[in-house]
């Protein structure tokens, strides 16, 4: 009856979702629920038990994974790793995960804090200068393990957040209530003043922009699916729409996430904004610098908004300059050598703006409003 009924305790009060009890001390999950797990690790990796996990998942995302004594998952990635050495295994925090990846022997974590966080006070809002933004993603990247930098997951949105074209349309003007987390996901996406329009051209410039610096920054970029088709959306139910593709047609969207209608938005597959992000991609996947070359950034002497990143391998310098501002900046770049430097891409997809002048050692450029330039120089052999 509902007077006697039992009922778990569950995560966040959801009954579907009950809580496993821990060990008596608080330091690992209790032996039942542990067994499970074990039991599932071994079902799921190897199916077949025999000793082979080719037939098998080759990595785990582990939700909200800060929630579980970190005793059991060092435990838990140690097993992992005696069935399937090379598996992948990607904590969700959306704290700083240096401590929870070094102590539970993840491979890496879902980078809320160290990438998603400062790209929305620098890029999005742009509530954070160079200086800020550069101290904050550095202070995070060096808090994780050399090898794993290289492979922390950097997400700019997910299912749990507003879509990034979402997020630029609706961008922060007031001060931040906790400005360590840039506000992030804390707008209330269901009241009458969120914007539910489709992105226009100012907002997809910046979602460039956005792009870009996820594929040349130290780290795997994480694309949401749809973000490349043009998709747009609030905070749960609607970032979780079904995929558009380009062989469809689509009614126009009316809904908003508090349930009531508003004007008709076109819903189409942005064949421009997915091609750019194949060029971006492919820029990336050319260039092993950008992958695991060495970073360092450099700020401009003058513009509080403006920085450049430089990736370098021993094949190649790599400099990626962007200007968040609203007024041009002119950059010089002290290049050193005889090989000369190339402009290769740009967030606004028009090299024809950008100026450079490449001599003796020194490239010079004059970076329009709201642009990301990369530029290439072959290193010395």
């Amino acid at each position: 009856t509902k007077e006697s009924e039992f009922r778990y305790r569950g995560w966040w009060g959801h009954a579907s979702l009950p809580e496993f009890a821990d060990a008596d001390d608080g330091s690992d999950l209790a032996s039942g629920p542990r067994a499970y797990i074990e039991a599932i690790t071994r079902r799921w990796m190897d199916p077949n038990g025999d000793g082979d996990p080719s037939d098998g998942v080759d990595g785990w995302r582990l939700d909200v994974a800060d929630e579980i004594p970190v005793r059991f998952w060092r435990e838990w990635n140690r097993l992992v790793r005696t069935i399937n050495p090379e598996s992948y295994t990607l904590a969700e925090t959306w704290q700083p995960a240096g401590a929870l990846i070094r102590d539970g022997e993840f491979s890496a974590a879902m980078n809320y804090s160290g990438f998603a966080m400062p790209v929305k006070g620098f890029f999005i809002d742009g509530q954070f200068n160079a200086a800020e933004f550069v101290e904050r993603i550095e202070a995070c990247r060096r808090e994780i393990d050399p090898p794993r930098q290289c492979i922390m997951q950097n997400l700019v949105d997910s299912h749990d957040t507003p879509r990034l074209a979402s997020m630029i349309v609706n961008a922060q003007t007031a001060p931040y209530a906790d400005r360590t987390r840039a506000d992030y996901d804390a707008q209330s996406t269901r009241d009458a003043h969120y914007r539910r329009d489709r992105p226009d051209e100012s907002a997809r410039r910046l979602q460039r922009m956005v792009v870009l610096f996820q594929m040349v920054y130290a780290g795997a970029p994480a694309i949401y699916y749809g973000d490349e088709a043009g998709m747009w959306g609030a905070d749960d139910p609607c970032d979780r729409q079904p995929m558009v593709w380009p062989d469809r047609s689509y009614q126009p969207q009316r809904g908003g996430p508090d349930g009531k209608g508003g004007d008709p938005r076109p819903v189409t597959f942005d064949n421009l904004l997915f091609q750019f992000y194949r060029a971006a991609c492919r820029l990336r996947r050319h260039l092993p610098a950008l992958v695991r070359g060495d970073v360092k950034f450099l700020l401009h002497p003058n513009e509080a908004r403006s920085f450049c990143l430089r990736r370098q391998d021993s094949d190649h310098n790599v400099w990626v300059l962007f200007n968040r501002s609203e007024a041009a900046c002119r950059w010089i770049l002290e290049t050193g050598g005889d090989q000369p430097v190339y402009e290769i891409f740009t967030a606004s997809g028009r090299p024809d703006e950008i100026m450079l002048r490449d001599r003796d050692g020194r490239a010079e450029l004059t970076l329009p409003p709201r642009e990301g330039v990369a530029l290439l120089q072959r290193r010395q052999e």
